[in-house]
């Protein structure tokens, strides 16, 4: 997933809303059905932002330390 508050190109072809359970879960297990165990995943952005996101991750099995965080 790759979100951001730039406004999107013409060829911008992602989504452009809030991150849900359903965005990590579905990532989780697009990486688990493939050969290699799912990547960290990184979130950066404003506290509020990055705590519902931790929650989300968590509430779906996914391991804490596979959770980089960046806080501006």
């Amino acid at each position: 997933l790759y979100v951001t508050n730039e406004p999107a190109s013409s060829k911008w072809v992602g989504g452009n809303r809030r991150i849900e359970r359903s965005d990590i879960s579905d990532a989780m297990q697009r990486a688990s059905s493939s050969q290699h165990r799912w990547p960290a995943f990184y979130v950066c952005g404003p506290p509020a932002m990055i705590d519902s996101i931790q929650q989300l991750a968590v509430d779906v099995g996914l391991p804490i330390d596979d959770l980089q965080i960046e806080r501006w």
